[in-house]
């Protein structure tokens, strides 16, 4: 069969012809030919979805074949020159340690959208990234093709030609419209040509995650939850709510069970939001152990910018700098965007006051649910307080709910102490009255030591500490994380420790060996858990939300910023008392010249020197 290209707008085609969809305004003429093309030549059993979101992106056509692979496409209908596709302002950059990357290191406006399309595949597909780790020929799996209706290929390869277009195929109108081309361009996917890699398990793994889900009641697991939260995980219509909890009083939890109460309430899509990429499988994993009926897809997990870019990509604008503050962006394109019953934020304390208000004033339904939760003590990120220490919220108006007051994380009243103590000495407003937590054994050993390096920072020396820490306290390595203030010193201290004992390894960041062509952190942070097998290693930002049995802290000396030294945005009261609050049973700081808070930690832990032992 071949293409038509003589249709008449007149003609009256059934439901099941593509020119009807063409007719109505649904597709674009271009988009029917592409697919009938591909149509020709893909199996019974390979899936082609036309307009859909994957993973949250918009995808024109997406194509998914058994033993080949994955092809991502989209359509550009405007003509282009050099000077409306780049653009040299970056997003915002929050930071989560000196050295991060921007949140999108594409210039490009037109390719980004589909590289991070393409790399939703191998974010949220377990077994298409293990593969890909495995074999970094597997990254191929997943290519992309962009159609320019208005440009032939020759002047889109001009405009395009400083760009990384390894995994795209830039085609022109030219291409298009002669059937021997697109046939020819075609075969750039190698749809004869079979990959073992892409067996029926990932295929039909690949297809269930794009088809919608459903979580059973026997999935789930029982929760203990208290009388306060329980009462505050009802799902209540219309309720407008702030609730802040000391650090591992069980805001997550309380935050999963509504989610999903408020899902079986409504019948509708729900919203959740964090702010640190790492906690969107957590979350998941949180949920997933709530017993309940519901449907998972109607469950929307995410983070702030990686929202609002899916939402401004559903519109068709651009996302610059200035954008995620702009209370205005929206206007106009209330009724394209995604809406609804309800909407939680987990770690408020990092949002601004703005990014709230685009949130409550577009994408909630009327009388829907809005609740935020935080500790304005891990106010890591310097948002604006008020005259009590509590965070500036905006759109919620009265007191905050400080019900969520036992800690019970803390497996001995010793972290609680030192978390009081550290509240005090370092002028935290209005300082949390933690409440004594039930002990999860009676008498369980804790260890709390500090350790001052006051020599020049020396990897292999680091190592060899945090080697003797492991093995002298007797700490589960797979229970333990090593903390830094940026991501410098922890993959310089992760390559030395991993090709030093052999041992396996978890990160929230791209080891220094790997050349990962997913090309930033991301993927990284998304797939960190602490459920798999190694000793982890992340930064403090990274880390925010989650918590270890065993929790090791390097402090760095303050500076420029530059090698191993961490400027004073890194250095603030606040990350440092995220970090000790990551700990459920036992924390170790090794303190590399870190003066602030030498005599804090000396006085109020036991002093230990783990140097040659």
């Amino acid at each position: 069969m071949v293409p038509d290209f003589t249709d008449s707008k007149n003609t009256v085609y059934n439901e099941y012809d593509p020119r009807l969809a063409v007719q109505n305004g649904i597709i674009s003429e271009e988009l029917r030919l592409i697919y009938l093309y591909l149509l020709n030549q893909i199996s019974l059993n390979d899936i082609i979805l036309i307009k859909q979101k994957i993973y949250g992106k918009k995808a024109d056509l997406v194509l998914i074949c058994e033993k080949k692979g994955i092809l991502i496409i989209n359509i550009c209908n405007s003509f282009l020159t050099k000077s409306d596709v780049f653009d040299d302002v970056n997003e915002e950059n929050e930071l989560e340690e000196n050295d991060i990357n921007p949140i999108e290191d594409e210039n490009n406006i037109f390719i980004k959208d589909i590289v991070e399309t393409r790399l939703e595949f191998f974010r949220q597909n377990e077994l298409l990234f293990k593969k890909a780790e495995e074999d970094k020929k597997n990254y191929s799996l997943v290519k992309t093709a962009i159609f320019f209706t208005e440009n032939t290929t020759e002047e889109i390869k001009e405009i395009f030609e400083k760009e990384d277009t390894k995994f795209i195929s830039l085609l022109g109108k030219d291409v298009i419209n002669n059937k021997t081309r697109m046939m020819s361009a075609l075969n750039w996917l190698n749809l004869n040509q079979e990959r073992e890699s892409f067996d029926k398990q990932l295929f039909y793994s690949i297809l269930k995650e794009l088809t919608p889900k459903w979580h059973s009641y026997r999935q789930g697991k029982s929760i203990n939850l208290t009388t306060i939260q329980r009462n505050l995980s009802q799902s209540i219509a219309k309720r407008k709510q702030k609730i802040s909890g000391v650090a591992g009083a069980g805001k997550t939890q309380v935050l999963a069970t509504r989610a999903v109460n408020a899902q079986i309430r409504t019948g509708g899509n729900i919203l959740i939001l964090t702010y640190n990429k790492t906690l969107s499988n957590y979350l998941r994993y949180r949920i997933n152990e709530v017993r309940a009926d519901f449907y998972w897809n109607k469950l929307h997990i995410s983070h702030y910018h990686h929202f609002f870019k899916e939402q401004a990509q559903t519109i068709g604008k651009h996302v610059y700098f200035n954008s995620f503050d702009d209370t205005y962006f929206f206007d106009g394109k209330e009724n394209e965007i995604d809406h609804f019953d309800a909407i939680f934020i987990d770690e408020v304390q990092s949002y601004k006051s703005e990014w709230l208000q685009i949130l409550y004033n577009k994408f909630l339904n009327e009388n829907g649910e809005f609740v935020v939760f935080g500790d304005p003590k891990q106010n890591i990120y310097n948002r604006e307080i008020d005259s009590n220490g509590d965070i500036r919220i905006g759109v919620i108006g009265g007191e905050w709910n400080r019900q969520l007051s036992k800690c019970h994380r803390f497996a001995n009243n010793q972290l609680t102490s030192l978390a009081k103590k550290f509240q005090n000495d370092f002028g935290f407003i209005n300082a949390d009255n933690f409440e004594k937590a039930e002990l999860l054994q009676d008498g369980m050993f804790t260890c709390l030591k500090y350790m001052y390096n006051n020599s020049e920072i020396n990897i292999n020396k680091l190592v060899q500490i945090i080697s003797s820490i492991l093995r002298i306290e007797g700490f589960d390595v797979n229970e333990t994380v090593i903390l830094g203030q940026n991501s410098i010193i922890l993959k310089d201290i992760e390559y030395s420790y991993r090709k030093t004992t052999n041992e396996p390894t978890i990160t929230t960041f791209i080891p220094i060996d790997e050349k990962n062509k997913l090309k930033d952190d991301t993927v990284k942070k998304l797939k960190f858990t602490m459920m798999d097998r190694g000793l982890k290693f992340s930064t403090i930002h990274s880390f925010q939300g989650w918590d270890a049995a065993n929790v090791i802290i390097l402090l760095q000396p303050e500076g420029d910023g530059n090698g191993y030294t961490i400027n004073s945005s890194l250095n603030k009261p606040e990350v440092i008392y995220t970090a000790i609050t990551r700990s459920k049973q036992n924390i170790v700081i090794i303190n590399n010249g870190n003066t602030l808070y030498h005599n804090f930690f000396k006085r109020n832990m036991i002093n230990e020197d783990y140097t040659n032992k």
